[in-house]
């Protein structure tokens, strides 16, 4: 056709060429953002997803005029390759498509691969050399059938120096990332040891699940397991400070745990005011009154409890040199520390632990615009509540919440196990920080960029779901030491890893409906999809997920946070942390108990461990022997209430700390001696050392757990754990 002038119209110029060009079976290209949906693409193409062509083949070429305009527009069906053997027929607008020539797709240009790829690690192969092609005739494939796609020629190899595993392809902030398709499906460093999680009691016994297959433990034990006891004890005295500067009675640790079990309680009703729930008439004759006045306390007493209820130790007034903040925070501070040192104590988490973070619901005054309220208040869109963000630690294998705050993994450093956290945390910075600590650590990178080949990972072109590329980072010494990856899911996922590596892991398998019959009125399909995914991404998304979990356990089916209102947020922060403690003890009892998960629902636990607390005998005197007849008998069997070698009374049945009865020479005070723990002067014995050490006259003194002091609990577990 010869040249058109310059004021005609380009597309009445191209649009003869294009229309008798494409005939059925001919080849043509079209952008793969037409072709399919943009999300499809990115997840694809990535970076280059609304840049990126796919080759086609016409099927059928559609001619409608408008009767109006009796204008024509021509359409093409085609039939387009996505990658991974993956095709789809769309219709597109002649405009849309353009004519691929026998010559460029013989010859593409060497532009169109700007960075060595690595090859996919489910299959590695190596590409076979292709000679040059002396002619254009020579190069044009042989002709196929019509509505299928000819084989694409292979691009030109890259230089085989620039897929050396000694020479970096990518370089972000002096971080060197190679290509070493046999490095990176390997796991770097050491194995990491499988670990059953366990709890250990005040008297060193270690609890294993299954450990509770007989019900020896009730529910309430299992909640003083998990209950800091330092926490019971400073609570309630706290608490009293209060109660005894308004006139009203002090409470005890007992009342306390019933007041918690009447808080558990009143999540399982539905009430409009928090004074309903000791009414004794019923609202309908099908729902029964919660006549909480049989619980054994009284709605007064329960309002001057809750309303003087304190976790922590604030003094009266502020420090000179404490900022307001800091101030405020010494209402929960206490709390938190507590649990922390009682879950790095008595707690052994599994292998894996789960980073993430927690919202307390709020509401109210707060916010560091203001010097009263909550001091850190947090609003996020992508968040269903605003209040105080918690960052929490769980374990990975029974989801129990370990630890709040900043420092959540130190109690378990050099411990070699895997930190599984989302981009919340997640960069290459983490990974060398808790490497140097004695961890490992698999993160999903989105934002936290730094040192991470984000800009390489995302040019890749992945074929399919499952498909997954990998570049991997050594130390100085020329060791791996970080595996940054890509794997194509719904969306990508890029990785970081200094654990595993993206060796084949255990595919996940999903069922879904799928509408593949696109005809008026078909019915869909169900369709089983089997996904490959590497090991990294099944150990992270077996973990990562606990204490999201363990966050809906807790702000859903307990719901105090949703059914207890308060004006007060360390009120609100104390009670979030108390319900993850309620939370702790149903997976507790429910590992301990029930090892195989078939154990009862969460709401029916709830009711039980309510009950068991309301009707808890913590605060039970020991009765005193009446008669003589009740001494024991030296010569038969002793009860173990009594001293089996002097017949007097004990406070405690099992080991337990008694007071002396040796008095000071010359005054009617009690001995005292230094504790075997802390070195510190007391008056108490260990019962159990006291009657082993009669013949050797040696007092083991050790102080009591009045103060919260953790030194007998300790002696338990050194000398009597066996």
């Amino acid at each position: 056709m010869s040249q058109a002038t310059n004021g005609s119209c380009p597309a009445a110029r191209k649009a003869p060429n294009k229309v008798s060009s494409l005939i059925v079976g001919a080849k043509c290209q079209a952008k793969a953002c037409m072709v399919t949906d943009l999300s499809e693409c990115s997840r694809r193409y990535g970076s280059s997803a609304k840049t990126k062509t796919l080759d086609g083949v016409v099927l059928e070429i559609i001619s409608m005029t408008n009767p109006k305009t009796n204008r024509t527009a021509n359409n093409v069906r085609a039939r387009y390759d996505l990658g991974g053997g993956h095709l789809k027929d769309v219709t597109l607008h002649i405009r849309s498509v353009e004519v691929v020539s026998e010559s460029v797709r013989a010859n593409p240009s060497p532009v169109a691969v700007p960075l060595p790829v690595p090859p996919p690690v489910t299959a590695p192969a190596v590409a076979p050399a292709l000679s040059p092609p002396t002619s254009v005739a020579a190069a044009t494939p042989p002709p196929t059938p019509a509505g299928t796609l000819p084989p694409t020629p292979a691009p030109p190899t890259a230089p085989s120096v620039a897929q050396s595993p000694t020479i970096p392809v990518v370089t972000s902030h002096k971080v060197d990332w190679f290509i070493d398709d046999e490095t990176v499906l390997e796991q770097i460093g050491q194995p990491t040891p499988r670990r059953a999680w366990s709890i250990k009691s005040p008297i060193g016994d270690v609890l294993q699940a299954g450990s509770n297959a007989d019900n020896r433990r009730t529910k309430m034990d299992v909640f003083l397991l998990a209950f800091p006891p330092e926490s019971l004890v400073s609570s309630c005295r706290n608490t009293n400070v209060v109660l005894e500067n308004i006139g009203k009675p002090t409470t005890t640790v007992g009342e306390l745990l019933k007041f918690f079990g009447v808080i558990i309680l009143a999540t399982r009703f539905e009430f409009e005011s928090r004074a309903s729930l000791w009414s004794d008439t019923s609202t309908s004759p099908f729902i029964p009154a919660p006549a909480f006045g049989e619980t054994g306390m009284k709605r007064r007493r329960f309002d001057d409890i809750w309303s003087c209820l304190r976790w922590g130790d604030q003094p009266s007034e502020r420090p000179e040199r404490m900022s307001s903040e800091q101030y405020r925070w010494l209402l929960v501070d206490d709390f938190v520390e507590q649990f922390n040192e009682h879950m790095a104590q008595a707690f052994v988490p599994s292998e894996h632990i789960c980073v993430d973070e927690s919202i307390s619901r709020w509401y109210g005054q707060g916010g560091h615009w203001i010097n009263m309220g909550l001091p850190c208040y947090v609003a996020i869109d992508r968040k269903p509540e605003n209040g105080c963000e918690i960052q929490n630690a769980a374990c990975g294998q029974s989801g129990i919440m370990l630890r709040l705050k900043l420092f959540l993994v130190s109690p378990w450093s050099f411990s070699g196990r895997i930190v599984c956290a989302d981009s919340y945390f997640a960069s290459v910075g983490a990974a060398e920080e808790l490497k140097g600590n004695g961890l490992k650590f698999i993160g999903v990178v989105k934002t936290a960029t730094k040192k991470y080949p984000m800009a390489y990972l995302q040019a890749l072109e992945l074929q399919g779901r499952g498909d997954r590329r990998g570049l991997v980072a050594r130390d100085a010494e020329g060791r791996p030491s970080l595996i940054a990856c890509v794997w194509m899911d719904r969306e990508r996922r890029y990785f970081i890893s200094n654990a595993h590596g993206l060796a084949p892991g255990t595919p996940y398998v999903r069922k879904r409906w799928r509408q593949l019959d696109q005809t008026l009125n078909a019915d869909p399909v169900r369709q089983t999809l089997v996904v490959e995914q590497p090991k990294l991404a099944e150990v992270y998304y077996d973990v990562c997920g606990k204490i999201d979990q363990h966050n809906r356990d807790r702000q859903d089916t307990l719901g105090v946070e949703r059914k207890l209102v308060t004006t007060k947020w360390d009120k609100r922060v104390g009670l979030s942390i108390f319900s993850m403690i309620v939370v702790n003890t149903y997976r507790m009892y429910m590992g301990l108990t029930y090892p195989r998960g078939e154990g009862r629902s969460q709401k029916l636990f709830y009711e039980q461990l309510a009950e068991e607390l309301i009707l808890n005998k913590y605060d039970a005197a020991m009765r005193m022997p009446r008669n003589s007849n009740e001494l024991p008998n030296r010569m038969g069997h002793c009860p173990p209430a009594i001293n089996h070698l002097d017949g007097t009374p004990r406070m405690g049945t099992h080991a337990h700390v008694t007071p002396t009865k040796r008095k000071r020479k010359g005054t009617n005070l009690a001995l005292q001696g230094n504790c075997r723990v802390c070195r510190k002067k007391t008056k108490y014995l260990c019962s159990c050392c006291k009657d082993a050490a009669v013949a050797t006259s040696k007092e083991a003194w050790i102080c009591s757990t009045e103060k919260g002091k953790l030194c007998f609990s300790r002696h338990l577990q050194d000398v009597h754990s066996s």
